[in-house]
């Protein structure tokens, strides 16, 4: 056999796979999900009542691309904006972060499986940052947008920095293909895990 037809049968036989996998991936009532995006999401803030409520009587991927599923967790979002805006106004500014911080999660959850700049999904956008940066002002760390050009393109960055003097040490997170940055940032601040629910383990 010639090398060339060996690699177009490994190709044909790893899309196969791919296309199976994929199959089952994509259906929202499987193991699959509840095991990778069940857990994702927990960590940035959603309730696991939500999650069930929020996929009940959707089977696809394609169903989470409706404006009800935007229009869920922004309406989340927006009653834990409201909460936080009160913590605020109380002056308990880092239970007001986390709070702002579970709010933009909502939102980020509501862009999922991608964001849509000229529908509900890129208001979602918008707002998850507009919130995110809320809630970041208030930390008890020095915070820095940092706005970086590259080939006439901006490419937008987090800077955060411990109190007091350094040197202090320097981890870069970059998000993945379906990720945002401030997704990223809630996933790895230190506070984060104090104010998230509890990860459910759930295997089914």
């Amino acid at each position: 056999m010639r090398d060339g037809d060996s690699v177009k049968r490994w190709v044909t036989l790893v899309s196969g796979v791919l296309l199976a996998s994929c199959a089952s991936m994509g259906s929202l009532q499987g193991p699959f999900f509840r095991k990778t995006d069940y857990p994702r999401w927990q960590m940035i803030g959603a309730e696991e009542s939500d999650l069930d409520l929020a996929v009940q009587g959707r089977e696809s991927l394609d169903d989470l691309g409706r404006d009800e599923w935007v229009q869920f967790w922004m309406e989340r979002g927006r009653g834990l904006e409201r909460e936080a805006r009160v913590r605020e106004a109380s002056g308990d500014s880092q239970s007001a972060a986390r709070t702002y911080f579970r709010a933009a999660g909502h939102h980020i959850i509501a862009m999922y499986p991608h964001k849509r700049i000229s529908s509900p999904k890129g208001k979602a956008h918008e707002e998850s940052v507009r919130i995110f940066l809320r809630g970041a002002a208030l930390l008890d760390a020095k915070f820095e947008r940092v706005v970086l050009q590259e080939k006439g393109e901006e490419v937008v960055g987090y800077l955060f920095l411990p109190r007091g003097p350094g040197p202090s040490a320097c981890v870069i997170v970059s998000g993945g293909l379906d990720g945002w940055k401030e997704e990223a940032v809630l996933w790895t601040l230190p506070m984060a895990h104090d104010f998230m629910p509890p990860v459910s383990r759930r295997s089914t």
